[in-house]
Formats: C-alpha cells, structure tokens, sequence
C-alpha cells in the first residue's frame, strides 16, 4: 500500500510540456479549445491528474535546456504544416526532440508529432495523399509485450480518427512500429522506453473530428469528406488508450 501511494504521489506531481505546432481557427478555438488543450483532455480521461504546461513553437516559445531538465515527458502536437519543410520553428523543434530523446525523458509524438519525431530521430517523411477517416490499427503484440505494455486482454486492434496526407515511410534507427494498416504502414512506433508515437488521432473527440474535416473542404474531394464525417460515428478506443498511455509515462 505504502508503494502505491508513493506511485500515485510521484504521478501527480509529473509535468508534462505539450509543444503546441499548430494554431486552430478563432471559431474552432471558441467552440473546442485550441489544438493543445486536446491533449488535457486525453490525459483528463485516465482520471489522473497531470500537470501540463503548453510551449507554442510557431510563436517562437521555445524549450529551454532548465525546461527540458524539469519537464518529465514532452507532447509534441499535430500541425498543418509537414515534417520536411525548412522552416525556422521546425528546426528548433527537431534539434530540442534529439536533446530530449537523450535525456530519456518521455517522448509522445501525434500525427505531426510522430512524423516530427520520426524525421528528427534519422527517419523519413513523405507526402502519400490523405487519409482521412475512422482507421482500424492493427497492433503489434509481440511488441508491446517486450516493453511490458500489451492492451487488456492482450487486444490487437484499436479504432481511431485519422486526418493526414504525409507519413513515416523510413522509421529512425532503434525504432519499432507497434501499429500499422494498409493505409500506412508506419502508424506509430516506440524506442525504448521513452519514446512512443502515432499517426491516428486518440485526442481527438468525434465532434471536434467532424468539425476539423470541415476545414478541407477546398482539399479534399466532397465524397471523401462526406465518409469521414458518416464514419466517424463509429467507436473509437480514447478511454482504453488514455490508461495505456500513463502506464507508458508511467514506466
């Protein structure tokens, strides 16, 4: 007992710094928060309570070398923009992701983020066309079960929402792919035990989904958006992936 407590303790005093690589609409904004606070909402739903600090990379508020000694684990956010464009924030951010990868603090990259820490660590990035929609991940048990990290029931497949046209079409050195499907190979990959990301979105709700698809309209075909908006009706697995990821912070 006097273990668990401490454990739950050393928890709730973890700091988390979420790196903000995008900036939602006014009106999205208004109505879901911004693209960071997604991620509160994620963490709010293991019903432990994290502390998060947000660095806003595209207004230039970097990490500093005190913050990363004194964060325990980084997000690293979704983006509109793409992991092989050379621009100044994204340099910033790539060579702050290598110092944190050293430190072997914790490391969760989504969407952008997969693909940010996926080209920082020596992977590679491409532009593959748009997924967009309810995606099926196939899991790699035999993975997950080396890092001590297997789903309840050892369950091999979670439902989540997808919205990107670039992926990891080269993992970084050291890496393993954890999810996968036949719309991208590369949906998520760990190293070690202080890296872990995806390309499906778990922070996101079914309504801010539908009404971020919204914002493609001049990008994607109409019949496209029409069966990501009917399929994001379907179950999607945001509480059992909200406990897996503390047991990941966790370790």
């Amino acid at each position: 007992p006097e273990a668990n407590h401490l454990q739950v303790e050393s928890l709730l005093k973890m700091k988390v710094a979420i790196l903000k690589c995008d900036q939602w609409s006014p009106s999205l904004v208004a109505k879901w928060g911004d693209i960071d606070q997604q991620y509160n909402y994620l963490l709010d739903l293991s019903g432990k309570k994290i502390e998060t600090v947000t660095f806003d990379y595209l207004q230039g508020k970097y990490l500093t070398d005190a913050d990363i000694e004194r964060f325990d684990a980084f997000f690293v956010t979704g983006s509109k923009s793409s992991a092989y464009e050379d621009l100044p924030w994204i340099t910033v951010l790539y060579k702050h992701l290598v110092q944190i990868h050293a430190s072997k603090k914790k490391l969760v990259g989504i969407c952008f983020g997969h693909q940010a820490v996926g080209q920082a660590l020596g992977g590679r990035v491409e532009k593959v066309g748009w997924n967009l929609s309810h995606n099926r991940l196939q899991v790699n048990t035999d993975v997950l079960q080396k890092h001590d990290l297997t789903f309840p029931n050892n369950l091999d497949h979670l439902e989540f929402l997808s919205i990107h046209q670039d992926q990891v079409v080269e993992s970084p050195p050291g890496s393993e792919i954890w999810c996968s499907n036949a719309a991208c190979k590369n949906q998520g990959f760990l190293i070690g035990d202080n890296v872990m990301t995806m390309q499906a979105h778990p922070e996101f709700r079914r309504d801010v989904f539908k009404d971020l698809i919204k914002t493609k309209e001049e990008m994607v075909p109409h019949d496209q958006l029409e069966e990501a908006d009917r399929k994001a009706d379907l179950p999607t697995d945001h509480q059992l992936f909200a406990d897996w990821l503390v047991r990941f912070l966790e370790k």
